[in-house]
């Protein structure tokens, strides 16, 4: 009996030293995003073309150049379910009914770069968040 005594107490107790290490979840927030772009600040334009790859769009103004990266989802509600989709998909569905409803979702985030070097950013968009 003395076993399987030892071995029920010594399963019981790494379940629950599991358990500690079960952490809920951080939230994708707006000031998580924030956080990940100064980050940026400082880094350079390959850098930045390597992890985010190549901007939507780039241009020149006041001896600076600016960078604008998009992205856009689309999500669809049918049946009670949500169902998110990239635009490139626009004609693919999983279900053959009318979607519910559609939410688009955006954010546009603009890094200022001078010498290569990323100074300042700006966004906006309701999509703008970061876990």
């Amino acid at each position: 009996m003395k076993p399987i005594k030892l071995i029920f107490c010594l399963s019981t107790v790494c379940c629950l030293m599991g358990c500690q290490r079960l952490t809920v979840p951080q939230q994708a927030t707006q000031e998580n995003y924030k956080t990940l772009l100064n980050g940026w600040l400082g880094e350079n334009k390959d850098s930045l073309y390597q992890v985010w790859g190549e901007p939507a769009h780039d241009y020149w103004k006041e001896n600076a150049n600016y960078v604008i990266y998009i992205k856009t989802q689309v999500e669809e509600t049918a049946q009670g379910a949500t169902i998110n989709r990239m635009p490139h998909m626009a004609n693919m569905h999983s279900f053959y009914e009318k979607p519910q409803s559609l939410v688009t979702k955006s954010c546009t985030t603009l890094f200022k770069l001078e010498d290569g070097i990323i100074s300042s950013w700006k966004f906006e968009g309701n999509a703008c968040v970061a876990y």
